[in-house]
C-alpha cells in the first residue's frame, strides 16, 4: 500500500517487437493542422483540397508523427513563420516531418539532425517519400557540438529542456539577424531555467 492509500499491482509482461510495429498503424489516420498543412500516413489515400500542403510521412519507430502537442506546436509555428527561401537546423529531427512541413511551406535549404541513428534512416526515407532529397539534408550527430557553420533563418528544437539549454548558447552563434528558434517539448516544471537561458 502506497503513501496515497491506493493499491498496487504491478505485472511484466514480454511483448513481440514485429507485433507493436505493425499493430499501432491502425490508429494513425490523415489529419489536419491548422488551415494548410495535411499529415499522411504514406499508407493512406487523400483527397487534395485547394490551398492543402501534404506531408506524407511514415514515422515508423521516429518521434513525429504530428499527434503529439509538441510537434503540432511547433508544426503551427512554421505554417505562421517560415518564410519562402528560408534556412533552417532542426535539431533532433526524428521522423523528419518538422523539416518536411518547412521545405513544403517554401525553406529551400535545410539541416536535419539527429543523435538516433534509426530516426535518421527514417527521416531520409520521409524526405524521398516526399521528394525533398535536394532542399533537406539529414545526419546522425551530436545536435550541440555537431551543428553546421553558417547562419540560417530558423532553428527547431523539438526536444527537451535539458538539451535545449545546451543547445541555445550555440544557436545564438548560428541564427540570422531577426531568426527565430523553436522551441518544444518543455515541461512546464523547466521552463523557468529554459527562460534565463534564454535571457
Amino acid at each position: 500500500q502506497s503513501t496515497f492509500n491506493a493499491q498496487c499491482r504491478v505485472s511484466i509482461n514480454e511483448v513481440c517487437d514485429e507485433d507493436w510495429e505493425e499493430s499501432w498503424k491502425q490508429y494513425y489516420h490523415t489529419f489536419r493542422i491548422g488551415q494548410r498543412l495535411v499529415i499522411k500516413p504514406s499508407w493512406e489515400e487523400y483527397q487534395l483540397r485547394d490551398g492543402d500542403v501534404l506531408i506524407d510521412i511514415d514515422p515508423g519507430m521516429a518521434f513525429g508523427t504530428g499527434n503529439h502537442a509538441s510537434t503540432r506546436f511547433c508544426l503551427n509555428f512554421i505554417d505562421q513563420y517560415v518564410k519562402s527561401g528560408a534556412s533552417l537546423i532542426d535539431a533532433g529531427c526524428g521522423s523528419g516531418i518538422l523539416s518536411i512541413a518547412a521545405a513544403k511551406l517554401g525553406a529551400k535549404k535545410i539541416f536535419a539532425m539527429d543523435f538516433d541513428d534509426v530516426a535518421v534512416r527514417i527521416a531520409r526515407e520521409n524526405v524521398r517519400l516526399n521528394a525533398l532529397e535536394e532542399i533537406i539534408q539529414a545526419e546522425v550527430g551530436d545536435i550541440v557540438k555537431d551543428l553546421p557553420e553558417g547562419e540560417v533563418d530558423y532553428i527547431l528544437a523539438n526536444i527537451t529542456a535539458e538539451v535545449i539549454n545546451l543547445l541555445i548558447p550555440e544557436a545564438v552563434k548560428r541564427l540570422a539577424p531577426g531568426g527565430y528558434m523553436f522551441c518544444s517539448g518543455i515541461i512546464e516544471s523547466r521552463w523557468p531555467g529554459v527562460q534565463k537561458q534564454l535571457e
